[in-house]
């Protein structure tokens, strides 16, 4: 049986574009709401990180420009969707930076849920897309109307994730811990 891969960004992924609208419109984050945790997350590195990472001043940890977020993504700091491999993020996390003392859990989170978005809004991705790419080819054999958590349909879909904690559902856990999908 050929077991099919699924990363950390493609599981946040999905289970984010599935939490966060209605049938009719584009699975994504909408443009808004990139744009807001982007200007906050920029807001917070200009405040923090910009003395010792910033165009005009010191290149620290080899990196010059932290509030160039092409640049970011482009030299891997920031992996779109994927916080927990970006380096902006990891280190944060860690407490390693910024070492003049570490950022708030509410300024950490905002980061966290700016890198997942970076990697939602890439594309509009539609439920009928995801049904046809990811549910029916490999979820819907065991998960249909005779299986446990019916998978078939939208409604049916969004009734697995927690409504405004997608990365606590169980779908993101079991797609994230490789227990699903088994084939």
């Amino acid at each position: 049986m050929m077991r099919v891969f699924f990363s950390h960004s493609m599981a946040a992924a999905f289970v984010f574009l599935l939490a966060g609208c209605t049938y009719n419109e584009y699975l994504g984050t909408q443009a808004t709401e990139l744009e807001s945790l982007q200007k906050a997350s920029v807001e917070i590195l200009d405040t923090r990180c910009v003395l010792c990472h910033g165009s005009g001043g010191s290149v620290q940890g080899s990196f010059g420009n932290i509030l160039d977020v092409e640049k970011l993504k482009a030299s891997g700091y920031v992996v779109p969707g994927s916080p927990g491999v970006s380096r902006l993020y990891t280190e944060i996390a860690s407490g390693e930076m910024p070492p003049s003392g570490g950022l708030s859990a509410e300024e950490r989170d905002l980061i966290y849920r700016w890198i997942v978005a970076l990697g939602t809004s890439q594309k509009k991705i539609f439920f009928a897309e995801v049904n046809a790419q990811i549910l029916v080819p490999h979820c819907v054999s065991c998960h249909g109307a005779s299986g446990g958590i019916n998978l078939e349909t939208y409604a049916q879909v969004r009734t697995s994730l927690l409504e405004g904690d997608p990365l606590g559902s169980l779908i993101y856990d079991a797609v994230v811990q490789e227990r699903m999908p088994k084939n």
